[in-house]
């Protein structure tokens, strides 16, 4: 991702409504992380984050 400020950082839920029901999901925008990882740090976080959020960032966008 570019071009992204701290003001889009933060809390953001979709909310889906149709003649079945209601449903939400929610996902939080966080700045890039200054942890470092040594060995016994956890990657499965960091490779699902760089994963998922570039499929969900132009749908929670479109929101604002």
């Amino acid at each position: 991702m570019t071009n992204m400020t701290q003001d889009r950082y933060g809390n953001y839920t979709c909310v889906a409504i149709n003649m079945l029901g209601t449903d939400a999901s929610s996902a939080a925008l966080l700045p890039p992380s200054t942890a470092s990882y040594g060995n016994s740090g956890s990657r499965v976080g960091v490779a699902l984050k760089n994963w998922l959020l570039p499929l969900l960032l132009p749908t929670l966008l479109a929101m604002i």
